[in-house]
């Protein structure tokens, strides 16, 4: 996604752009968001969550060099999966732009107005890792994770007491930071799921014929 970085805002404008605060609203019965930010605020929280936000794109990097040591396959069904998201979620962001809290006022943006020198880290984190600022539904940061996780639990099951804990503070962070309604999170899980499950199964017929090669009698 970072080869398309606002794009969706290069051909988008503020009349097109939908907003998620209603449904959010409508779900939980109040700004779920604002409320996060307003008993939970101060610097070592601030500085914690921008830690686990930025984790998203080095867990990538990471999952790819593990799985390519450890199992092919799953590398190769991984790699599937997060261009399958990427691309799924980019066709969602261009048909359906939608704002963040922080754009619509509903809570602050910690990443950027964070205390002290944590603006500047906040400002490096957004340059480094963003796609758009038009791209909150679903999230990326809560899908990359959950595809993270995924992968990794299926190469080790024990895994999970750390890949599940590592998907949760993500999305709290996201949350906390004021980056993304809380439906945004399940989303961004959900299209994670959806393309882990289409690029195991586009990548079945190959194992399988090549399971029967080696299974095949000489003759």
């Amino acid at each position: 996604m970072k080869r398309f970085k606002g794009l969706v805002g290069s051909i988008t404008s503020s009349h097109n752009i939908f907003s998620i605060y209603s449904v959010d609203g409508a779900l939980w019965g109040f700004n779920l968001t604002g409320w996060v930010q307003s008993h939970l605020q101060s610097v070592s929280a601030t500085t914690l969550a921008l830690v686990f936000y930025g984790l998203h794109f080095p867990l990538v990097l990471a999952a790819s060099v593990l799985f390519w040591l450890a199992n092919k396959p799953v590398y190769r069904s991984y790699v599937s999966a997060m261009l399958i998201t990427s691309f799924a979620a980019l066709t969602m962001f261009l048909l359906l732009p939608t704002m963040p809290p922080w754009y619509q006022g509903t809570a602050r943006n910690l990443v950027l107005n964070g205390s002290g020198g944590l603006s500047a880290y906040g400002g490096w984190v957004t340059q480094l890792m963003e796609s758009d600022k038009f791209a909150a539904f679903p999230s990326l940061h809560s899908a990359y994770a959950t595809t993270f996780a995924y992968f990794v639990i299926k190469l080790r099951p024990l895994l999970a007491i750390v890949a599940v804990p590592l998907v949760l503070a993500v999305a709290v962070s996201a949350i906390y930071l004021g980056q993304h309604y809380l439906v945004d999170l399940p989303g961004g899980a959900a299209l994670s799921l959806v393309s882990c499950y289409f690029a195991g199964r586009s990548l079945e017929p190959s194992h399988e014929t090549g399971a029967r090669k080696r299974e095949a009698p000489l003759l």
